[in-house]
């Protein structure tokens, strides 16, 4: 898995967390702007995912059985968790100071679009 679309609970898409190569337990990451809407673009999930410039984050990168889980803290302090199992579906949310946001998430591998 090279990517993943974060995307609020409707589904639309917020950015995209791509990830480097190779795939190890430690990788490095940064999210990439995605189209949507300038009513998108001031919630609250995009405030949390998008801050002020693109970043490179370490990510934390684990491969099960039943899926993977990415972590990464982004430079505002929040705490990101991606879970997606075998069909790369999931969840991510972002937590910091007793606040947790949530949405979908669903990884690329380059054969494969998000819907």
């Amino acid at each position: 898995m090279n990517s993943v679309v974060f995307q609020n609970r409707e589904g639309m898409p917020i950015a995209m967390l791509g990830l480097a190569a190779p795939v190890a337990p430690e990788r490095f990451c940064i999210f990439t702007n995605m189209c949507f809407t300038a009513e998108l673009f001031q919630s609250r999930e995009s405030q949390v995912l998008l801050p002020d410039r693109p970043t490179e984050y370490r990510c934390r990168y684990a491969e099960a059985s039943d899926g993977y889980e990415i972590t990464f803290e982004n430079q505002n302090g929040w705490r990101i968790t991606v879970a997606l199992d075998d069909e790369v579906e999931g969840q991510w949310s972002a937590e910091k100071d007793g606040e947790r946001i949530e949405g979908l998430a669903r990884g690329l591998t380059g054969d494969r679009c998000a819907a």
